[in-house]
C-alpha cells in the first residue's frame, strides 16, 4: 500500500513539474518568439547592407578603372555601371547586376511620376507590389529598411501589404510613392499592431515630434524627421497623397483593434 501511495504521490509530483513547465512556456512565448523574430529581421537588414557595400565597392572599382584607363573620355560613375556586367552578388535572396540596380531606380522613379494622376484610394488592392522584384534579381522582396533609433526599431521593408509580407516585415503601401526621396512624393508604409511574437509598428504612437525616421534603399539612406502623430479614423485618407512640393513619408498602424488608425507624418530632412 505504501509503495502505491509513494508512485501516486511521484507521478502528481511530476505531472505538476509538466504543468508548471506548460504555463512557464506560455507564459515566455511572447517574449521569446518577439527576441528570435528581431533577431531574425536584423539578419535580413545585415544581409540588405552587404550588398549595398558591395554595390558601393563595385562603384568605386569601376570610377577608378575608367579613371586610369586613356580610353575614358568623360564618362561618370552612372555610366560606368551600366557598362559593368558583372554580378554585385548572387546567392539564393539576390542575383543583382548593375543593371539591375539601374533598373530598379529608374522603374522606381517612372512608378512614383505616375502617382500625381492618381487622386483615389477607393477599391484599391493594397496587398499588390509597386514592381514585381524577382525581374531585377530581388527574390527575398526586400526593397529597403527602416530604421527608428527612438524606438529601437529596425525592420526590412517589403513591396505590398499582403498578409504574407505583414508577418515578416512592415510594408510600402501600393498606390504611394516608393522611398527614392524627390519634391512630390509621400511613401506610405504600413505595418501590424499586437501581431503575437513580433513587433513592428507597436510603439510608434510613442514618438515624439522631432524624432529621427531613416529609410536606407539600394539607393542610398533618407532622414526623415516626425512633424505629425495622431490617430485617425480608418476612412481618412488625405494625409496619404502627394502634398505637392513636399518630400514626406507616412507611417500607419491599427488602433483601438483595428477601428482606427496611428499615424505618423515626416517631412525629409534638408
Amino acid at each position: 500500500m505504501k509503495k502505491t501511495k509513494r508512485k501516486a504521490s511521484n507521478l502528481w509530483g511530476i505531472a505538476a513539474v509538466i504543468l508548471l513547465i506548460g504555463s512557464l512556456s506560455l507564459l515566455l512565448y511572447p517574449t521569446v518568439s518577439k527576441v528570435i523574430n528581431q533577431q531574425k529581421a536584423n539578419h535580413v537588414v545585415s544581409e540588405f547592407n552587404e550588398v549595398i557595400e558591395k554595390i558601393e565597392q563595385k562603384t568605386e572599382t569601376e570610377t577608378y578603372n575608367s579613371d586610369s584607363s586613356s580610353n575614358a573620355v568623360n564618362a561618370d560613375s552612372a555610366d560606368i555601371i551600366i557598362q559593368n556586367t558583372d554580378y554585385i552578388v548572387s546567392n539564393t535572396e539576390y542575383s543583382l547586376t548593375p543593371q539591375d540596380i539601374e533598373a530598379l531606380y529608374r522603374d522606381s522613379q517612372h512608378y512614383n511620376e505616375t502617382l500625381s494622376k492618381w487622386q483615389s484610394f477607393e477599391n484599391n488592392d493594397f496587398s499588390l507590389s509597386a514592381l514585381n522584384l524577382p525581374d531585377y534579381g530581388i527574390y527575398n522582396g526586400v526593397y529597403g529598411y527602416i530604421n527608428i533609433p527612438d524606438i529601437n526599431l529596425q525592420m526590412p521593408i517589403l513591396l505590398g501589404s499582403s498578409n504574407q509580407n505583414m508577418a515578416v516585415g512592415v510594408t510600402h503601401l501600393y498606390q504611394t510613392s516608393l522611398p527614392t526621396g524627390g519634391k512630390d512624393t509621400n511613401c506610405v508604409i504600413s505595418g501590424h499592431t499586437g501581431f503575437t511574437g513580433r513587433t513592428f509598428f507597436d510603439d510608434i504612437p510613442n514618438l515624439q515630434t522631432g524624432s529621427i525616421i531613416t529609410v536606407t534603399t539600394f539607393f542610398g539612406t533618407l532622414d526623415y524627421e516626425v512633424s505629425d502623430i495622431k490617430k485617425i479614423d480608418i476612412t481618412e485618407t488625405n494625409d496619404l497623397f502627394i502634398e505637392k512640393g513636399k518630400d514626406k513619408l507616412t507611417l500607419l498602424t491599427c488602433a483601438d483593434g483595428g477601428d482606427r488608425r496611428w499615424q505618423v507624418s515626416c517631412i525629409r530632412k534638408n
